[in-house]
């Protein structure tokens, strides 16, 4: 259902569908409930398509959802509540996006998350409370516009292996990081 100028999820989508793929359509936004019926969803594509907002729950019946692509959209901010439900979500891609904001504690509920990819956007702070809940996270991807870390931002991410980040970034902003995190540290 890729690049067929789609301009919100069908409601008429077989219930036993294990991946979808609704990559490059026109949806501006992912609606509460969007997906009904879908539990037994693995993978999700909604990448290059314009999104702006994910609303509150929009993912909340996918409790067997292992990777979600929302790249390459226009996502500007990630509230609280946008990925309810998603126990075992693995992969989370947000990379080539306008993220200007996390909430704080936006991704608490996605404990069985371990890769977080987030670059390519105009994320420029990164706050204590950003990462909480991510004790499964062993891979994380932040972008060059980061301006400040705060110092207990990665307190949680006790699984993390790797933090990858621009070999450009500003380097006097990654003083003040604990030790364990700065050792994480690889440059693309």
């Amino acid at each position: 259902m890729s690049n067929k100028n789609l301009t919100e999820i069908p409601d008429d989508l077989p219930t036993n569908l294990i991946g979808l793929n609704l990559s490059e359509n026109r949806m501006k936004k992912i609606e509460n409930n969007s997906f009904n019926g879908l539990s037994s969803l693995e993978e999700l594509f909604l990448n290059s398509n314009g999104i702006k907002k994910i609303e509150d729950n929009s993912f909340c019946r996918l409790s067997s959802l292992k990777h979600l692509n929302l790249e390459e959209n226009m996502i500007k901010k990630i509230e609280n509540n946008s990925f309810n439900g998603l126990s075992s979500l693995e992969e989370l891609f947000l990379n080539s996006n306008e993220i200007k904001k996390i909430e704080d504690n936006s991704f608490c509920r996605l404990s069985s998350l371990k890769h977080l990819i987030l670059s390519g956007n105009p994320l420029q702070i990164i706050e204590n409370n950003t990462f909480n809940g991510l004790i499964s996270l062993k891979i994380l991807i932040l972008n060059q516009d980061i301006e400040f870390i705060e110092k207990k931002s990665f307190d949680e991410l006790s699984s993390l292996e790797d933090l990858i980040l621009p070999e450009y970034i500003n380097k006097k902003k990654l003083e003040k990081l604990p030790r364990r995190i700065l050792n994480l540290i690889s440059y693309i």
